[in-house]
């Protein structure tokens, strides 16, 4: 049934004053139905190409049974009130074209009818809750407890929708996944909290690593007397245990002997051999070694072969080494707890340290020679002084000192408790300033006696130039603070616990936790988690509460408390928890810090809403705005997958394909960093290339791997449109595509995304063989022959043709093949352009609005983690108004889009009825 047999029924519609439109449309004192107004319009205009049989790009204003059909036709509707508004449909090259009156006409209808907006009665929408996506995730344990995780290595890849990968109806939970974030939580805590005594740091060098002796089977064996060699790195002086795999045969009465020497020295220990060759032993010595490289020998002592002797096993003594390990340094007292467990105890368990320090100056400090406030080290001296510690703990040793300079080094101190190294430092001020040298360490209770060493002496008899060490005081301080649990009394262990797992707990879920919540986690799961007693058992319960914490819904995903979550009627302002939550994952693609925390929990962050914008992105976090928003809506990120299929053409690489995305990320971050209009996006006569990005564009000038910005002066290339990243990615393996790139352009720069190809199309391909090899043009033109082609060709192929300057891989040529390459063309709009230049600049200049309506409903969508539906056509309006009032700053697009409906409110689920 065609549209007009239903007449009758158009007319029951009722009518409309135009007047009533959406601010910004002018006013004209007539009132409009479908019957007489809407439908002569749609029969003298469109009917040509979209009714009467004909349905190009497969839209058909007549295919509808009835008017109830035709109305609930929304998407047909939604690309007809788009292309109308664009100035799109009906095409430029019609001859009487629709005037501004039916324009607004038909769009009045459309918007009353079809969509039924009021902006005084907005609707939200809905969001399904939303699971963090796995970049959010890493981001928010980075910004939580301090640990790296790899999204890509240990998350499964997330699905995406509406071109992000943040939207809530794609981010399911499955199975697999919830046990990667069980092990995750795991892992992570196991890296923040030190729930037992952590490994030493070892070293293990294998029998054929040493120098001397000769290969037996896994081991080697020294048949005379000799050593077996190896060089060891010390990074930090201390105490360290040196660990031999040996064995011997037997020889004479007396076992093997096998001596440990170190740079040379005497023998510092000496070990008798008795294992057989098959089941070696294992023989340990402790040993204080300096930092530097340390020469180890193994020595054989006592060689005996005895032919004489009857039975063939006894005659032959030798020394076989299968390994060597070095562990070290060994600690003083318990190990340095990790930063997050510091900060977490310095946040809540501070009331239990006993802060304690001691200042002592140069008359309170013996040895040296004392001058003018100063003690003087010659010749390698050391100096003392006696301290009374008052409790086991950890230590900072604060010495005041300096150096007379001579020779190539700095002084070299070093620092001794009861004569055992505990680390030394270079002194690099020289008198008469002096510098603060900070030695941490562990001091048990009782007298100790603290030496400071001059290690390096330095006297030049020609020059007199003479190396001296000098030291103004040594102050002893207590850490304030307990790192760890065993500090804390016990009858105040579970009072403390539960305020770190509430502060915690505020962190992780976003809001504070309710009684129940606090009360399962302390009183059972941390409870349970302590039970098996110990030094660590503080830290075990806490362990076990933050897992829970970590593996719950409330962290996993983003919930929003909703007053009718099964209403759709009723708009709710969402509370400040959850507008701090919105904020951060919008921002920083991370959790919300303590300074948005607090000001919901006080109650007046929207009050200060857009200072703390401002404040979010000045800091480094909102890089993520370019990283996750523009790398994906510009599908940038995706460039380093293509290299493979890229790599016919002579100096493409995967390091090439990474700099192409450095240089589109670096355009827009300057871009948000500088505050500029988002067109410069388009127009920038400018980019940012470092030296091995340059060469494979053939631009001059730029040396070095750092990205640089580079003046383009408006030649050949200009605004992100020809960047090497998006031509790349919008051409075929082989040759380039004006149509993908056009395509692209449409869907991503103006909105105006060209219909599915129908499947009976034939491809490029075959109008190649028919064109008889001519250039791609003519190729594209029998191509468009097919009069189900025409319409969305006209559309992609002009703009697409612009950048055919730029090769398959964005490099500039001035040939096709044999075939002069010719950028200019015409939009259906009308707008003539001589190349990609000229058509980014008509692009601000003639479809700014559109563009910045394109850009509005990506990032609104990235924001909400939804699709925009026809009822944010309010908000968008309200949303590119506020930029353009600002000259499309970028912060203008972030405010606006914070304060907008659709960020500030939600409703509940379902439909929400229009009439």
């Amino acid at each position: 049934m065609r549209l007009p047999r239903f007449k009758a029924l158009a007319a029951t519609l009722p009518a409309i004053a135009l007047a009533s439109q959406s601010a910004g449309s002018p006013e004209i004192d007539l009132e409009i139905s479908f019957q007489d107004h809407v439908l002569p319009i749609l029969e003298e205009h469109c009917y040509d190409c979209h009714g009467d049989g004909a349905s190009k790009g497969d839209v058909a204003l007549d295919k509808h049974l009835s008017m109830e059909a035709l109305i609930k036709d929304r998407s047909l509707w939604k690309r007809v009130m788009h292309n109308v508004e664009v100035d799109v449909m009906p095409p430029a090259s019609r001859k009487f074209r629709p005037t501004e009156e039916e324009i607004e006409i038909l769009l009045a209808w459309i918007g009353r009818d079809v969509f039924k907006y009021d902006c005084d009665r907005p609707d939200p929408g809905r969001v399904t809750i939303r699971r963090l996506n796995r970049n959010e995730y890493a981001n928010t344990i980075r910004d939580l407890i301090g640990v790296q995780v790899n999204p890509q290595e240990e998350l499964l890849p997330d699905d995406t929708g509406y071109g992000f990968d943040n939207i809530g109806d794609v981010l399911s939970l499955s199975p697999i996944l919830f046990e990667k974030y069980m092990k995750l939580a795991d892992e992570v805590l196991d890296e923040a909290l030190l729930i037992e005594d952590p490994a030493l740091p070892s070293k293990r060098y294998e029998a054929n690593e040493l120098e001397g002796g000769e290969q037996y089977g896994e081991d080697k064996v020294l048949a005379t007397n000799g050593s077996f060699t190896l060089h060891h790195d010390v990074a930090e002086a201390g105490a360290y245990v040196i660990q031999i795999e040996a064995s011997s045969t037997p020889a004479g009465d007396d076992p093997a002997s096998m001596a440990v020497r170190i740079d040379h020295q005497k023998a510092a220990v000496t070990f008798d051999v008795e294992r057989p060759r098959e089941d070696p032993g294992i023989f340990r010595h402790e040993v204080r070694l300096k930092e530097g490289n340390r020469r180890i020998d193994i020595a054989f002592l006592n060689d005996l072969y005895d032919p004489s002797v009857k039975d063939p096993e006894r005659r032959d003594r030798n020394l076989y080494v299968r390994s060597v390990t070095i562990e070290g340094p060994l600690r003083v007292g318990p190990p340095v707890a990790p930063e997050f467990q510091r900060q977490l105890f310095s946040r809540y368990a501070s009331a239990f340290g006993k802060p304690h320090r001691r200042e002592m100056n140069a008359n309170q400090i013996q040895g040296g020679e004392r001058q003018d406030g100063w003690i003087q080290l010659w010749e390698n001296e050391s100096i003392h002084t006696d301290i009374q510690v008052p409790a086991a703990d950890h230590y900072r040793i604060r010495v005041f000192a300096a150096q007379s300079k001579a020779g190539p080094e700095n002084a070299r101190m070093s620092l001794a408790v009861d004569q055992e190294l505990r680390g030394t430092k270079q002194v690099a001020i020289e008198q008469p300033d002096a510098s603060e040298y900070v030695f941490e360490t562990w001091l048990s209770a009782g007298k100790r006696r603290l030496s400071l060493a001059f290690e390096n002496d330095y006297f030049d008899e020609e020059s007199g130039e003479d190396r001296n060490l000098h030291v103004k005081s040594v102050a002893v301080e207590r850490r304030a603070t307990p790192n760890f649990g065993r500090g804390i009394p016990e009858a105040r262990r579970r009072e403390v616990a539960r305020e770190m797992i509430r502060g915690f707990g505020r962190r992780v879920f976003r809001r504070p936790l309710r009684d129940e919540e606090l009360s399962v986690l302390t009183e059972e799961i941390f409870a349970t988690g302590s039970s098996a007693g110990g030094d660590y058992a503080f830290e075990q319960g806490l362990h076990a509460a933050f897992t829970a914490l970590m593996t719950s819904p409330s962290f996993l995903f983003r919930g929003e408390t909703q007053p009718e979550p099964n209403s759709s009627d009723g708009n709710h302002l969402i509370d400040e928890w959850s507008l701090a939550t919105r904020l951060a994952y919008f921002l920083w693609s991370s959790t919300p810090d303590d300074q948005l925390l607090d000001r919901a929990a006080q109650g007046n962050l929207r009050e200060h809403l857009r200072e703390e914008v401002d404040r979010m992105l000045k800091d480094s976090r909102s890089d993520a705005l370019v990283t996750n928003f523009a790398s994906q809506w510009l599908q940038i990120r995706d460039v380093v997958n293509v290299e493979r299929s890229r790599r016919r053409f002579r100096g493409f690489s995967i390091g090439i394909a990474h700099a192409m995305q450095m240089e589109s990320e670096a355009l827009i971050r300057h871009m948000m960093t500088n505050d500029l209009p988002v067109t410069e996006l388009l127009t920038a006569d400018y980019t940012f290339l470092n030296e091995r990005l340059a060469k494979f564009y053939d631009i001059g000038g730029v040396e070095g791997e750092k990205f640089q910005r580079v003046a383009l002066n408006g030649q050949r290339r200009g605004g992100i449109l020809a960047h090497g990243s998006i031509l790349t990615l919008t051409s075929n393996p082989t040759r380039t595509s004006p149509v993908k790139r056009g395509k692209w352009i449409l869907e991503n720069i103006l909105g105006t995304p060209p219909p599915e190809a129908p499947p009976d199309v034939p491809n490029l391909d075959e109008s190649r063989e028919k064109a008889g090899g001519g250039g791609l043009r003519q190729q594209l033109e029998i191509h468009r022959d097919n009069p189900n082609c025409s319409s969305c060709h006209a559309l992609m192929d002009p703009i697409g043709f612009a950048f055919e300057n730029y090769s398959a891989v964005g490099q500039w040529r001035t040939k096709d093949g044999d075939q002069p390459i010719d950028a200019s063309g015409q939009l259906v709009t009308g707008e003539k352009f001589e190349d990609s230049v000229d058509l980014s600049r008509i692009l601000i200049e003639h479809r700014r609005d559109q563009f910045l309506r394109c850009m509005s409903e990506r990032i609104l969508t990235y924001a909400l983690g939804r699709g925009v539906e026809f009822y944010d056509k309010c908000a968008l309006d309200e949303i590119v108004k506020k930029i353009n009032a600002k000259e499309a700053r970028f912060t203008a697009m972030i405010h606006a889009v914070v304060a907008s409906v659709p960020f500030q409110y939600r409703r509940g689920e379902g439909e929400r009825n229009y009439d």
